[in-house]
């Protein structure tokens, strides 16, 4: 079944004209009038705002368009043993960070000292200081988030993952996900794929795999899906990593809404729990 298709049906199936249906998920109507007379594809994000709207995951989307049996992979018990950052856990570091930049650096140092010291120890960088454990300060910490500490140089590399099921762990457990995680896991796909060219354009798939998800449209999602035999677990984990941009763009308007605090870093929320979860990806792998 096509998006529009099913976005027309239920909408007649609650009964409401359009204008009602478009505030009630907070679309323009004339999107959602070309999108259900198939003048435009739907993107990622377009989806994803009708379906929060509409109380159905993506999954369960997937089934209806593809005409098959709804199979939730994330099962509740699942989500409550992972051992996976979660995103009420970064929220919760950007509260501490908001309140008191200082221990919200302390925080982060740590979780920096951490990830390197598993560095270390799984690949032997011998000649470092990490040897100890890590050796990253708070005021390290203050000039790698501070723009104007531009000769001070660092990198957070994401880790080396070679192996789909990390990712997929990480959304069955009920794990935070970011558009680079997205990014990353297509790339191991493709890597791994043995016949067959992926059914998107080398553009489409390049901002896919770069973290630019977007405004990637649901078409070629779900001809990647397919491609790749995920079930529809493809086209969910990307709509939790955008469920999860969009929350975080809100929390950064609110707070460059707010009145300016000297002792607060102009960096963006979006960076920081970019940063924040990229050390932990670092820990995560040590236990999987």
């Amino acid at each position: 079944m096509d998006f529009g298709e099913w976005l027309k049906k239920t909408r007649e199936s609650r009964g409401v004209d359009m204008r009602s249906f478009s505030q009630l998920i907070g679309v323009d109507g004339s999107t959602i009038s070309r999108i259900e007379n198939r003048v435009v594809e739907p993107t990622l994000t377009t989806v994803v705002r009708i379906c929060e709207s509409l109380d159905m995951s993506l999954l369960k989307l997937y089934a209806e368009l593809q005409e098959k049996a709804w199979k939730d992979t994330t099962a509740p018990e699942t989500k409550e043993n992972g051992p996976f950052l979660r995103k009420e856990q970064v929220f919760e570091f950007l509260d501490t960070y908001r309140r008191d930049p200082g221990y919200g650096r302390q925080i982060l140092a740590e979780r920096l000292n951490a990830g390197f010291a598993v560095a270390y120890r799984q690949y032997h960088r011998k000649g470092t200081s990490l040897a100890n454990g890590g050796t990253f300060t708070v005021e390290g910490v203050k000039q790698l988030i501070n723009p104007k500490y531009h000769y001070v140089i660092y990198s957070i590399q994401e880790p080396p993952v070679s192996d789909p099921k990390f990712y997929r762990d990480i959304y069955r457990c009920g794990g935070v996900l970011v558009l680079e995680d997205l990014g990353n896991y297509l790339r191991i796909l493709r890597r791994g794929q043995r016949q067959g060219t992926p059914p998107v354009s080398a553009n489409v798939l390049s901002r896919l795999e770069t973290g630019r998800a977007e405004q990637f449209k649901l078409r070629d999602l779900l001809a990647l899906d397919n491609f790749f035999r995920q079930d529809g677990e493809l086209i969910a984990m990307s709509g939790e990593a955008i469920k999860f941009l969009m929350s975080l763009e809100a929390r950064d308007a609110e707070r460059q809404a707010e009145q300016e605090d000297s002792d607060v870093e102009p960096y963006g929320e979006i960076d920081l729990a970019n940063l924040y979860i990229k050390v932990h990806r670092w820990l995560e792998l040590s236990f999987h």
